[in-house]
């Protein structure tokens, strides 16, 4: 008989994501039954590119739910719910708004796109083109963005 994972939610939390054997919560993950390697190999990459996608997903909601004027009041209660931090969702929803979908990179995390969301376009795109090809952290594009902003100074 295969071994089964359990986990106990608390009592209001949403249902979990069901994916085959996989039960997925947010405290955790249940696997019922055996799952084929594949479907493992599967089940793992949804979980990575949920991952990397859920601040891009949730910057959008916001900012879609501020676009609505009928939404706002009840939608800051919505946020307050979800236990997401007042700063975090004014950074998610700034940079949401500042960087178009169409110069956001899947192989540049959130974090770095932050610190080019208060630049042009074209700069956005060509900071981030770096960043991607050096494989750069947070810290290190700020550290390039401040060089690049004294080397201008001193031009």
């Amino acid at each position: 008989m295969a071994k089964t994972l359990t986990r106990r939610e608390p009592a209001g939390i949403v249902k979990p994501i069901e994916l085959g054997c996989y039960s997925l919560h947010a405290t955790g993950l249940d696997v019922v039954g055996k799952p084929s390697l594949e479907e493992h190999e599967h089940v793992g990459l949804f979980i990575q590119h949920t991952h990397k996608a859920t601040g891009w997903w949730l910057a959008d909601w916001l900012r879609y739910g501020e676009s609505r004027a009928d939404w706002r009041e009840r939608l800051s209660q919505v946020v307050d719910a979800g236990n997401i931090a007042e700063k975090t969702a004014r950074n998610l929803k700034y940079v949401g708004e500042n960087v178009a979908p169409s110069r956001r990179r899947d192989d540049v995390d959130i974090s770095l796109h932050s610190e080019v969301a208060p630049l042009s376009p074209r700069e956005q795109e060509a900071w981030l083109e770096k960043a991607a090809d050096n494989n750069w952290s947070r810290r290190e594009l700020r550290l390039e963005l401040r060089a690049s902003k004294r080397r201008k100074v001193i031009e």
